[in-house]
C-alpha cells in the first residue's frame, strides 16, 4: 500500500474543530433594530465572513442577505455561521438544509420578531400555501407557535455582554460535561475506520451491493467518497454518481478526488454525474455506481439502477428534510434483500460534523418531526378494530405525542414529508385531518383541503390561460387543461395524503379510510373528491378499486422521481356526475392521440390501468374479428393488421387479459400496437435479436388473447 494510500485511509474523516457543540443565538427583536443587534453580536464571535451564510431579504452587518431559492446552493458545503432572518419569512425546508451545513464549534443566530409578537406575525411564507380564497390572516400560527415554545424550552437569557438588552439574547441551556468525551472520539474514528474496511473489502469484489446509511452529519458521503479514493489508487476506476441534485454531492466528490493522480501515469479514477431519470433511460457503463440521497428517489428508478449494475452503493439518511429514510428502508430494502441477498448494510451512529448529542441537532429533530416515526403496533394486524375521527390543526398541537404519530405514519408510508409539509399541516387553510385509531394508536391518516369554487373573472383568465393563481389544483387543472369551465362552481375535498401504518399496508385498511372521507364529503354535500399524485401501478390500483376516475396525465414525468402526475376524480353530486361521461371520453381520446408522442416512457401496465379505469369502449364488427384472424393464422401483415389489433386490445373484456400477461408482452403490445414504434426500437430495449421474432411473439400473444 503507498504512503499516500496509507495517509488517506488513516486520516481522521473530519478536523477537530468538529468536536465541538453548536451554538445558538436568537434575537428576538423589532424589524428596525436587526442591523444594531446582529452589529453587537458578529464582531465578538471572530467568525470567517467567507464561511457564513444570511438569509434574509436584506443586507445586514456588512452580510449580502440570500433569497431562500438560493440555499441549495450551500448544500454539501460547511459553514461557520448561519443567519436566519425570520422577519422575512421561516422556511422550515431551507432551515433544517442550511443548519445541517454548520460544522461543531459553529453558530446559528436566529433573528425573530419579539416574543410576544411571532406567534402572531404576518410571516411573508403564508403566501406561499394560502390557496385562492384565502388569505394570510386565514393562517392561524400554529406553527411558529409550537417552534417558539421549543425554542423557549431549550434557551435561556444569555449572560454574555452582547451590549445593552442582553436580556433580550437567548442560547442554549447548559449541558452537563459529557465525561466520556475522549472516548467518544476514539469510537468514532473507530467507526468510521472500520466502516471504511468493510466497504473496500466489499467493493473490491466483482460484484457488491452495500447500503450507507446514517443521520445526517455521519460522513457518508465522506466515506463513500474515501473509498472511491482508495480504490482508483492500485486500479483504474470509472464511477458514475447519480442524486436528485449535483450539487449535494459535492462533499463526495471532493474525497474521491482527493489522491487523483495528476501525472497522467499510472491508476486513474473518472468520476462523473448523472441525473436519476438520464441514468434511468440509458444507462452508462461503469465500474462502480453511487447513488445518493437514495432515499429521494422512487424504489421503481432504484431497481433499474440493480439490475443495470454489478457494483452499486446506496447513500441514505434515515432522519432528514426529504423525510424518506424509513420509507427506502420499509420498501426498498425488501427488493434489495430478493434481488441481491448478500448485500452489506453499513450504519453510522456518530456525528463528525458535531458533537455527540449536539443540542442544535436536538433541537431541530423535535421543531421539524425530523425523528418522528409511527409508534411500534402492539397487536397482531387481525385483531384490530379501527375508528376513525376528525381532528383540526388546533388538536394536533396540543398533544405531542399524537402530532409526532400523525406525522410519523405519513413519513414511514413513503410520502415525501418535509418540515415545511408539517408548517402546512398545522398552518394551511382549508385543511382536514382524518385519523384512524386503534386503541388510542394512529394507524392512519387522511389529510384533505377544502378547493372552494373559483369566482367567474378568475375563472375564465384561467380557461384563457393567462392567470394560474396558486391553490385550487383540482379545479384548475380541470379548467386550465381540460376545458371544463364549470369546474368554477363545484367544492370538494382534494386529498393531499392518505398514509396506513407500515405493518398494516396492503390489508385494507386504505380503503376502509378512504370510505370514510367519502361518506363525509356526501354528508358535507361537496361536489366531489379527487387527488393528484406522482403514479405508480400500485397507487393507480388503490385509487380505481376505490372509484376513483383518471381525467388527467401529465404531459411529462416529474424531472426528479421520474414518475407520471396523474389526477384521480369522484364525482358526488348530481352536478358533476351528469359531466363525468363527457370528461371520461375526452381523457380517453386525448391518452389515445398521445400515446405515441408523449408516453412512450410511461410504464405499459400504466397505460392499461389509466384505461381501465377511465372505461374505455370498443367493440369489433364481425369482419374486424376477420382481420385479427387473418394475422394470427394467416399471413397479414403487422402494418395492415394495427387498426383491429389496437381496437381489440382497447375492448373492455380484452384489458384484463392484457394486464395479466407477462411484462414483456405487455411492453411489447403496447410499444408496437399503441405507440406505433418500429421494430429496432423495441429490440433494442427488451432485448429482441430480430424483427421476425417480433412478429412471430405477437402472432402468438393475440392468439392466446383471442382464443380466451
Amino acid at each position: 500500500m503507498s504512503e499516500a494510500l496509507v495517509s488517506l485511509v488513516e486520516m481522521p474523516l473530519l478536523p477537530s474543530t468538529h468536536t465541538k457543540h453548536r451554538q445558538l443565538i436568537w434575537v428576538p427583536c423589532q424589524t428596525s433594530e436587526r442591523d444594531v443587534r446582529l452589529s453587537r453580536i458578529v464582531p465578538m464571535l471572530n467568525l470567517d465572513v467567507s464561511q457564513t451564510v444570511l438569509v434574509s431579504n436584506m443586507s445586514l452587518c456588512g452580510l449580502k442577505g440570500i433569497d431562500v431559492r438560493q440555499s441549495a446552493r450551500y448544500l454539501g458545503q460547511e459553514t461557520q455561521c448561519l443567519i436566519y432572518d425570520a422577519h422575512a419569512g421561516f422556511n422550515p425546508n431551507v432551515f433544517a438544509q442550511l443548519a445541517g451545513t454548520l460544522i461543531g464549534g459553529g453558530v446559528l443566530i436566529l433573528l425573530t420578531p419579539p416574543i410576544a409578537d411571532w406567534p402572531g406575525y404576518l410571516d411573508p411564507e403564508y403566501l406561499n400555501f394560502c390557496a385562492s380564497g384565502y388569505t394570510q390572516e386565514d393562517v392561524k400560527g400554529l406553527f411558529l407557535t409550537r417552534l417558539q415554545s421549543h425554542l423557549l424550552q431549550a434557551t435561556q437569557p444569555s449572560g454574555q455582554n452582547f451590549g445593552h438588552d442582553a436580556d433580550c439574547y437567548r442560547v442554549f441551556k447548559p449541558a452537563s460535561p459529557n465525561p466520556e468525551a475522549g472516548q467518544e472520539q476514539m469510537q468514532i474514528q473507530t467507526e468510521q475506520h472500520l466502516a471504511l474496511t468493510a466497504l473496500l473489502s466489499r467493493l473490491s469484489k466483482p460484484s457488491a451491493c452495500v447500503v450507507v446509511s446514517a443521520d445526517r452529519g455521519r460522513g457518508k458521503s465522506a466515506l463513500v467518497g474515501r473509498a472511491l479514493a482508495c480504490m482508483a489508487q492500485s486500479a483504474p476506476l470509472a464511477v458514475l454518481v447519480s442524486a436528485p441534485e449535483r450539487h449535494s454531492t459535492s462533499t463526495l466528490f471532493d474525497w474521491a478526488n482527493s489522491l487523483k493522480d495528476t501525472s497522467g501515469s499510472g491508476p486513474s479514477l473518472q468520476i462523473n454525474y448523472c441525473h436519476p431519470v438520464e441514468l434511468s433511460e440509458t444507462c452508462p457503463k461503469a465500474d462502480v455506481l453511487v447513488i445518493d440521497e437514495a432515499a429521494a428517489i422512487p424504489a421503481e428508478l432504484l431497481a433499474i439502477f440493480l439490475a443495470a449494475y454489478k457494483r452499486i452503493v446506496f447513500i441514505t439518511t434515515l432522519k432528514g428534510y426529504e423525510g424518506q429514510g424509513r420509507g427506502f428502508a420499509l420498501r426498498f430494502l425488501k427488493t434489495l434483500s430478493e434481488r441481491r441477498p448478500n448485500w452489506l448494510d453499513l450504519k453510522l451512529t456518530h456525528p463528525v460534523r458535531w458533537a455527540a448529542d449536539d443540542p442544535l441537532e436536538n433541537l431541530l429533530n423535535q421543531t421539524l418531526l425530523l425523528d418522528a416515526q409511527a409508534s411500534e403496533m402492539s397487536k397482531r394486524p387481525g385483531s384490530l378494530s379501527p375508528v376513525c375521527e376528525w381532528l383540526d390543526a388546533d388538536q394536533l398541537c396540543q398533544s405531542e405525542t399524537l402530532l409526532r404519530e400523525v406525522v410519523g405514519v405519513l413519513i414511514d408510508a413513503h410520502y415525501r414529508t418535509t418540515p415545511g409539509d408539517v408548517r402546512i399541516m398545522l398552518d394551511g387553510p382549508g385543511l382536514s385531518f382524518m385519523v384512524m385509531k386503534s386503541e388510542e394508536q394512529v394507524i392512519g391518516v387522511a389529510l384533505l383541503v377544502l378547493e372552494k369554487g373559483i369566482d367567474d373573472d378568475l375563472a375564465s383568465a384561467i380557461w384563457q390561460g393567462t392567470r394560474r393563481p396558486k391553490g385550487n389544483l383540482i379545479t384548475q387543472t380541470l379548467i386550465a387543461h381540460e376545458g371544463w369551465l364549470e369546474a368554477k362552481d363545484h367544492q370538494g375535498w382534494r386529498v393531499m395524503r392518505i398514509a396506513i401504518h407500515p405493518a398494516l399496508q396492503s390489508q385494507g385498511y386504505g380503503a376502509i379510510l378512504l370510505k370514510q372521507v367519502i361518506q363525509q364529503a356526501n354528508a358535507l354535500a361537496l361536489d366531489y373528491c379527487a387527488t393528484s399524485f406522482g403514479s405508480t401501478p400500485a397507487l393507480l390500483r388503490f385509487w380505481g378499486r376505490q372509484g376513483f376516475i383518471p381525467l388527467r396525465l401529465g404531459d411529462q414525468r416529474d424531472s426528479v422521481t421520474a414518475e407520471w402526475p396523474v389526477m384521480m376524480y369522484m364525482p358526488l353530486s348530481p352536478a358533476t356526475v351528469s359531466c363525468i361521461e363527457a370528461f371520461k371520453e375526452r381523457f380517453l381520446e386525448q391518452l389515445l392521440i398521445k400515446v405515441g408522442r408523449y408516453y412512450t416512457a410511461l410504464p405499459p401496465v400504466m397505460f392499461f390501468l389509466l384505461l381501465q379505469y377511465a372505461g374505455v369502449k370498443v367493440s369489433l364488427s364481425s369482419r374486424e374479428y376477420e382481420r385479427i384472424q387473418g394475422f394470427i393464422k394467416q399471413q397479414r401483415s403487422l402494418e395492415s393488421s394495427v387498426l383491429e389489433l389496437r381496437r381489440f386490445v382497447l375492448n373492455p373484456e380484452r384489458l384484463a387479459q392484457v394486464l395479466a400477461l407477462p411484462l414483456s408482452d405487455i411492453r411489447l403490445i403496447y410499444e408496437r400496437i399503441l405507440c406505433i414504434q418500429p421494430a429496432q426500437l423495441n429490440e433494442k430495449k427488451a432485448g429482441r435479436e430480430t424483427r421476425r421474432s417480433q412478429l412471430q411473439q405477437l402472432r402468438a400473444i393475440f392468439a392466446d388473447l383471442h382464443k380466451n
